[in-house]
């Protein structure tokens, strides 16, 4: 295990490890005297050892709701959990995000390890302690802020991967490329395309590492998404939840829409001068390398707009896009019906 960072929000530390296998960690708990409750589902539980005490949870987005947390809930009550015993999570964004809403809860506060295994989860929900569930058709709409202890990124439980979801992770990794104050990951992702799409073990770590960089920049000046600068990890996602929303959550996966999302956010700071049209062709250029489809329209454009509506991060009823200025340069803007209907 490699000691990568340390974040710290709201004066909790999140100490961040990458290692090979996910058997590694569960030997360093090994070592702890905290009793343990692993979280998994169908496509992780191989990851578990023997004798271990899991809650084994539907795959999917379905199982990130409240009924779900509740039986996490309650395995801990029946194990007589202490609060400074420890959830671990091993699975994808659904595993972190309902185990880690239910660490918060437990006791007002329970140990929290993260052992995401797929690259969004790795590059996305592992870091920056947002927890939640999705309610009456809203997603992420409950949640709390509540960071790991401990993060440890497996790049073997990668190679496993389908093609499709180590894709998926890869819309939230060129969109820190476009939101880094510096052009390192940027310049990574385009010189490095085949070795990463391959999954070249050294190239995947260090792309996580700088991905994950770029995201800790944002999250250790605005722990709780206060301040305006940790909303600018929300680059696309405003679009992108739309487009989920319309999807079933399950058309597209939240790295398309992302991508997606990110285009049309460069195409309208473009449009609006806010950047230039050289920046604007700079960032499609990498979406279009790691292919991904900028050009889905959406047929009931009204529906699309109800989606955009029930975004939580809405502010005074309006609802804030993230577009750029250039590289490293977001900004809040609220934008009109027409500007979102003609983008879509």
């Amino acid at each position: 295990m490699k000691r990568l960072f340390t974040a710290t929000l709201s004066e909790k530390e999140s100490q961040v490890y990458q290692g090979a296998a996910v058997e590694q960690l569960f030997e360093a708990l090994a070592h702890q005297k905290s009793k343990i409750l692993a979280v998994a589902d169908a496509n992780t539980r191989h990851f578990l050892p023997e004798g271990i005490e899991y809650v084994l949870v539907e795959p999917g987005e379905e199982a990130k709701n409240l009924e779900t947390v509740r039986a996490i809930l309650s395995h801990a009550k029946d194990l007589s959990f202490a609060r400074d015993d420890m959830f671990v999570a091993v699975g994808g964004g659904v595993i972190c995000d309902i185990t880690a809403f239910a660490a918060s809860l437990y006791m007002r506060g329970s140990g929290l390890v993260l052992a995401p295994t797929t690259l969004l989860s790795q590059v996305d929900a592992s870091l920056g302690g947002k927890t939640g569930v999705d309610f009456e058709g809203v997603k992420n709409l409950v949640g709390t802020f509540y960071p790991a202890s401990l993060i440890y990124l497996s790049t073997e439980a990668l190679q496993v991967l389908p093609d499709p979801e180590f894709k998926n992770g890869l819309g939230e990794v060129l969109k820190h490329a476009l939101l880094s104050s510096s052009d390192e990951l940027y310049m990574f992702l385009m010189s490095n395309h085949d070795q990463i799409v391959e999954r070249d073990e050294k190239a995947i770590g260090k792309m996580i590492r700088l991905s994950l960089e770029v995201k800790r920049s944002f999250i250790e000046r605005d722990p709780k998404e206060t301040e305006g600068i940790r909303e600018a990890l929300n680059l696309g996602h405003t679009f992108a939840h739309g487009l989920e929303t319309m999807g079933g959550f399950s058309r597209f996966s939240h790295g398309e829409a992302v991508a997606w999302g990110v285009v049309r956010a460069l195409r309208l700071s473009a449009e609006r001068n806010l950047c230039s049209p050289q920046f604007r062709a700079h960032g499609e250029k990498l979406f279009d390398l790691y292919q991904f489809d900028s050009d889905i329209r959406i047929d009931d454009a009204d529906a699309y707009l109800a989606a955009i509506g029930n975004d939580k991060k809405k502010r005074g009823g309006l609802v804030r896009f993230v577009l750029l200025e250039g590289q490293g340069r977001p900004v809040l803007v609220p934008l009109d019906t027409r500007e979102i209907r003609d983008l879509v």
